[in-house]
């Protein structure tokens, strides 16, 4: 907080004035003093409901509002947020490695029971679902950026726990739409929210934004996105962690109008370079097909548009399901005679199950990519685009099952770096095999999955121990991978 200095003496004066008085003063109270994710400076409290901004901010006596918390926290504060309904919040401030974080949470992990996670859109019959403010602190969502003209980049802030949902309304313009927002960060974990219902009037809101390529060092975990409008996470920078989120139900839609805006869906956009995507869960996202809507929705996109430039990039061990395609990418700028902006990404050990398209649609002209490990199980098509009718230099394409597609695209004429250790099921004749690929993979032969009618077996989790896209003991595909890998993604 904006700290008034009191010289020595008077401190001194005051300690001794205060010794032994029954019960002590406290003016930060922990509320959870175990917690790892809390700094051990002081904890501010804020009540929309019992709080007022002329109070200390004490547990007994809190602040009504973030933003007045956020207006005056300094390194190594914790806003401390109780169940309420509050609006959307401007951090200008952050915190530095020296004294410490700037962590805002709510008081309590949120709770997602009012969340209808099977239902589906009707943007005939819109129904939102509203945040619920008796037992989660509810917001309206972060902004995390300068003063404009300022040339600060607000770093070491942590956002967890709070349910953020109807960002924008009519008659609302938001130059940084998102359920929060980053432009100019570094040092930034956004932990174990919910963002839902996610609307704007004019344009898709998005659950959390990147701008530009001024964000540096950023953390997603954890977090839960359902009917956000566009897309869920738009990573834009250097060195971002995409870690354990759960994504569905995207729309193109307002939830609470029915309204069609303009925009498409898909789960994560990635621009920059040095990100990780891990453990991620994208699925079901059929909904944008109502309306006006050109469903085209990826479980990643990225593209080089506008200059737009995407190297060295992992995506791993994420589990993609029915959607359109696992990934789109595409380099427009080499296509058009420019630079290479869109090359180094690593696929390894996804899941892309139930794809309506083709569950890999990659440019020709992106280059130096690797595929391994992945399994693709019961799309339309298996590999696209760039691997059907031309070159992408680079490749390697290794160790992935191909099951079930109706047809496998491979280019007769592409050139690989490698393409080998596959698993084809059920075999193909046309496109015509490239004899330069597949020379050790196997064709025609079943993986035996435990059941693949049930991908993700009886608990529904991705990536456990039922999970039907598991091999079973006697499966062909263990050990057959390259250097005696198993082919897939277990």
């Amino acid at each position: 907080m904006k700290r008034i200095l009191i010289p020595l003496f008077l401190v001194i004066i005051l300690g001794l004035l205060f010794t032994g008085c029954s019960g002590g003063s406290q003016s930060k109270i922990d509320d959870n003093p175990d917690d790892p994710l809390l700094d051990n400076g002081p904890k501010y409290y804020v009540d929309q409901k019992n709080g007022n901004d002329q109070n200390p901010g004490t547990s007994d006596e809190p602040w009504a509002t973030i933003q007045h918390a956020a207006d005056n926290a300094i390194p190594g504060d914790t806003i401390i947020v109780r169940p309420g309904s509050y609006g959307r919040t401007s951090i200008k401030t952050g915190g530095n490695a020296s004294e410490g974080w700037i962590t805002f949470r709510g008081v309590s992990k949120v709770d997602k029971s009012h969340i209808p996670s099977e239902n589906l859109f009707d943007a005939n019959n819109p129904v939102a679902t509203p945040g619920n403010d008796s037992i989660n602190a509810v917001t309206r969502g972060f902004v995390l950026a300068s003063r404009y003209g300022s040339d600060t980049t607000i770093s070491n802030v942590r956002i967890m726990n709070f349910e953020i949902t109807a960002v924008q309304k009519d008659g609302e313009e938001f130059s940084n739409r998102g359920g929060i927002y980053l432009s100019k960060t570094e040092n930034i974990e956004i932990v174990e929210c919910l963002f839902h219902d996610i609307n704007g009037p004019k344009f898709n809101s998005n659950g959390i934004v990147g701008y530009a390529y001024e964000n540096r060092n950023i953390r997603v975990l954890d977090n839960l996105f359902w009917r956000v409008q566009g897309i869920a996470i738009s990573a834009s920078g250097e060195n971002w962690t995409v870690e354990g989120n759960r994504i569905s139900h995207g729309l193109s839609h307002r939830t609470d109008t029915g309204e069609y805006n303009m925009g498409d869906t898909d789960g994560i956009r990635f621009f920059g370079s040095e990100h990780v995507f891990r453990n991620n869960f994208i699925y079901d996202f059929f909904n944008e097909e109502q309306g006006d809507a050109d469903p085209h929705i990826d479980g990643f996109q990225t593209y080089s548009n506008n200059g737009d430039h995407t190297y060295n990039i992992l995506i791993e061990r994420n589990w993609v399901e029915n959607v359109e395609q696992l990934a789109s990418i595409s380099d427009f700028s080499e296509r058009d005679g420019g630079p290479d902006l869109v090359h180094s990404i690593t696929f390894r050990g996804n899941v892309a199950y139930g794809m309506r398209g083709c569950a890999l649609g990659i440019d020709s002209y992106c280059n130096d990519f690797i595929l391994s490990n992945n399994t693709f199980a019961r799309g339309r098509y298996s590999v696209g685009n760039g691997f059907r009718d031309k070159i992408l230099p680079g490749l390697v394409f290794e160790n992935n099952i191909l099951y079930e597609p109706s047809t496998t695209q491979i280019s007769d004429d592409a050139q690989a770096a490698f393409w080998d250790y596959n698993l084809h099921y059920p075999d193909f004749g046309y496109p015509a095999k490239n004899p330069n690929f597949d020379k050790n993979s196997l064709f025609g032969i079943e993986p035996l999955f435990i059941d693949p009618d049930n991908p993700r077996g009886p608990d529904g989790i991705p990536f456990t121990a039922d999970d039907g896209l598991r091999l079973q003991p006697n499966s062909p595909a263990i050990g057959k991978g390259r250097n005696g890998q198993n082919i897939g993604a277990f």
